[in-house]
Formats: structure tokens, C-alpha cells, sequence
């Protein structure tokens, strides 16, 4: 397996897990909020948890990977994909970190 083979690999899987985690917090957060409150703090604290710990972890590979593919790859930093990809983890972190202080 070539270096870029992995860390294409290694950012395919970090955007599918970032994406994933997002799908099921967003598709389970209304039939939670309909739950007992013990059930609703559970969820609250899970959230919580993820936006401090796992959200985090996976931005950084998923930067850290592009940045990597980039700097190994045949593409440049003038592509606009690349700047779509940069501005999703800036917005990523910007909404994270804001929505963070309303969770806990």
C-alpha cells in the first residue's frame, strides 16, 4: 500500500465517521428530546462528550490527512475542492465550539 493509498484511506474513513456522528445525532435528537429527562441529561452529556473528545480527534485527521494528500499528491492548492474541504472544518470547529457552551 503507497502513502497516499493510506492516507487517502485514513480520510475517507475520518469524513465518513465526522459525517456519520453528525447524521445520527441529528436523526435521534428529536425522539430523545420526547424521552424521560434522565434520557434527555443522558443525551446531553453524550454530545457533550463527542463535541469535546471525538469531534475534535476527527477534524484534526481530517485536516491533517487533506493537508497530507495535498502536499504528496498531484493536486494543488488552487483547486476548489481542496477550499471547500478547509472551509467545511473551519465551519465545523466555528459551529462546534459555539454550540458547545449551550450543551454543557
Amino acid at each position: 500500500m503507497t502513502t497516499r493509498a493510506l492516507l487517502l484511506t485514513l480520510h475517507i474513513v475520518s469524513v465518513a465517521g465526522w459525517l456519520g456522528a453528525d447524521f445520527v445525532v441529528h436523526a435521534l435528537s428529536p425522539r430523545l428530546h420526547r424521552e424521560a429527562e434522565g434520557v434527555q441529561a443522558a443525551w446531553a452529556g453524550m454530545q457533550a462528550w463527542m463535541h469535546e473528545r471525538y469531534y475534535p480527534v476527527v477534524a484534526v485527521a481530517v485536516l491533517a490527512t487533506g493537508i497530507l494528500l495535498v502536499l504528496d499528491g498531484d493536486w494543488s492548492w488552487s483547486a476548489g475542492f481542496i477550499w471547500v474541504g478547509v472551509g467545511a472544518v473551519v465551519i465545523g470547529a466555528v459551529l462546534g465550539g459555539g454550540r458547545l457552551g449551550s450543551l454543557t
